[in-house]
C-alpha cells in the first residue's frame, strides 16, 4: 500500500489511515503468489482522496428596526456560516416555533417585549454540530396613538378690546374672520401652548393645529376645536340729569331726570345731594350810647 509513492500499512487488503490530507493518492501494489502469473506484481488504480474540515455552523440575526408603532411590518434576516448548500432556518417568537423555511422572516403583529431568534440545520459534511442558535432579537413596540387638542379662551364673548389668552409639540395657532373660510385663517402666535392677542376682531375663529413628537401619533397633525370671538367696541358710559325747574318753594317737590349714555340693559344709578350749611342768623349787636 503506498500513500503519495510512500510504502504505508501492513500487508492486508484493507488499510486504514485517520491522517489523510486533501489530495493524497493512495494506491495498492500486488505481488502474486499464483502458479504461472505474469507479471507477478501489478499496482492498483490510484486514489486522490478529498478531505472537508471540520466546521462549526454559526448563525446571526438582524431585524430592519428594533423599536416599532404597533402593526408596523418587521423583517429579520438571518446571516449563515457552514449552512451547506441546502441549510433549514426554524424561526421562533417567544421560544414558539414561527415562519417557514427561509432566511428571512417578516412580522406585523408583534408585541412589546417578544423575542425573536432562529434555529439553523446545517447539511454541511464535517460539522461539529449539525445546529446552530442565533442570537436574540428584543423587539420595542409603541401604542398608536391619537393626538387631540382643544383650545379655551380666557374670554370668549364681549372682550371689549382687551387682550385674549388661549391655552390649551409643535403648535401653530390660526386666526381668521369666519369659520367657513379656512383658507383666510393665517398662522399666528409661536410655537407655544398658549396665544396672546390684543389685536382680535369680531367674529375672528381662532384655531391652533399640533404637530405631535409622538414617534407613533397617527395622525401626526390634528387641529383643535374652533373657538370665534365676539369683540365690542370700547364704550364710554356718560349720565347728565336736569329737573323742569331748579328754582322752588321751600316744601314743594323737585323732579331730577337722568339721561344715561352706554349704561348698558340694566344700569345703575346712585343719587347724590349735596347740602350747603346755611348762613348763620345774625344777632343785633348792642349799641353803646
Amino acid at each position: 500500500m503506498e500513500k503519495n509513492g510512500t510504502n504505508v500499512g501492513t500487508n492486508n487488503n484493507s488499510y486504514i489511515d485517520n491522517s489523510l490530507n486533501n489530495g493524497d493518492i493512495i494506491s495498492c501494489e500486488l505481488s502474486s503468489n499464483a502458479v504461472c502469473a505474469t507479471p507477478v506484481s501489478v499496482t492498483s488504480n490510484n486514489m486522490m482522496v478529498v478531505v472537508n474540515p471540520v466546521v462549526t455552523p454559526g448563525l446571526s440575526v438582524v431585524a430592519s428596526s428594533t423599536t416599532i408603532c404597533a402593526g408596523t411590518p418587521v423583517s429579520f434576516t438571518s446571516t449563515t456560516s457552514n449552512g451547506g448548500t441546502v441549510p433549514f432556518y426554524q424561526w421562533k417568537r417567544n421560544g414558539v416555533n414561527v415562519g417557514t423555511n427561509s432566511n428571512i422572516y417578516t412580522d406585523n403583529t408583534l408585541n412589546n417585549g417578544d423575542v425573536v431568534s432562529c434555529i439553523l440545520t446545517s447539511n454541511q459534511v464535517c460539522t461539529t454540530t449539525p445546529t446552530a442558535i442565533s442570537n436574540n432579537v428584543t423587539i420595542m413596540v409603541n401604542a398608536v396613538l391619537t393626538p387631540t387638542i382643544t383650545v379655551a379662551a380666557s374670554r370668549q364673548h364681549h372682550l371689549c378690546g382687551h387682550e385674549c389668552r388661549f391655552y390649551r409639540r409643535r403648535y401653530e395657532w390660526r386666526c381668521g374672520p369666519c369659520l367657513s373660510m379656512e383658507t383666510e385663517r393665517v398662522p399666528v402666535g409661536s410655537n407655544s401652548s398658549a396665544y396672546n392677542s390684543a389685536a382680535l376682531n369680531n367674529n375672528d375663529v381662532v384655531t391652533c393645529e399640533l404637530t405631535s413628537g409622538y414617534a407613533c401619533a397617527l395622525p401626526a397633525l390634528v387641529t383643535s376645536n374652533p373657538i370665534q370671538l365676539t369683540v365690542d367696541p370700547v364704550l364710554t358710559p356718560a349720565v347728565t340729569i336736569s329737573t323742569t325747574d331748579n328754582s322752588i318753594c321751600a316744601g314743594q317737590p323737585a323732579v331730577f331726570n337722568a339721561a344715561a349714555t352706554n349704561g348698558g340693559p340694566v344700569p345703575l344709578y346712585e343719587w347724590k345731594r349735596m347740602v350747603y350749611p346755611q348762613a348763620p342768623i345774625q344777632q343785633p349787636i348792642p349799641i353803646m350810647h
